[in-house]
């Protein structure tokens, strides 16, 4: 069994993931996004031929001076990381495991977002940012999409590890 780890704190990408940290966006329009903290990691290792990715939350806010009252929002990234001990092979052989990958997410997101008939009520698409890994990357290649969205307004159900039942009761 594989020790919990974090793709995120450590090798090329520390560092940029943590609290005060920008990361921007260049679509719809380029922004840069402030982080205030960081929600959660996971990730989905799999084996040789199969999708392997970590994926980290961050709560945020638009990072430029005009805005320091922004609302806030929330972040995923997306990264390809290495299938199972192939960590520590040559960069040109993990290269080899690069994939494009749009998660599901993203494209409801974007759905949404570019339909205003479709929902009123669900959060938008604020920004995004498909792209490959570079040469000194986990997998080189590999994909590492980072979206943005709204935070609504309301008691967020569910996401916390409390049941509906649970979350209803402490109300």
């Amino acid at each position: 069994m594989e020790s919990i780890r974090s793709w995120f704190t450590q090798g090329p990408f520390e560092g940029k993931y943590v609290q005060d940290a920008i990361i921007s966006t260049q679509s719809p329009t380029p922004r840069p996004w402030k982080i205030l903290r960081v929600i959660n990691e996971h990730y989905n290792r799999g084996k040789i031929g199969r999708l392997s990715f970590a994926t980290i939350r961050l709560e945020c806010r638009q990072g430029d001076i005009c805005a320091p009252q922004s609302p806030h929002t929330e972040i995923r990234v997306y990264l390809q990381v290495p299938y199972f001990n192939t960590e520590l092979d040559a960069s040109d052989k993990r290269a080899e495991q690069a994939m494009d990958f749009q998660p599901n997410e993203f494209k409801a997101y974007k759905m949404i977002t570019a339909d205003e008939s479709v929902s009123q009520f669900t959060r938008k698409l604020l920004g995004y940012e498909e792209g490959e890994q570079e040469d000194w990357g986990l997998v080189p290649g590999g994909f590492h999409v980072t979206i943005v969205w709204e935070i609504l307004p309301g008691v967020r159900l569910g996401g916390t590890g409390q049941t509906l039942r649970e979350t209803v009761l402490e109300t």
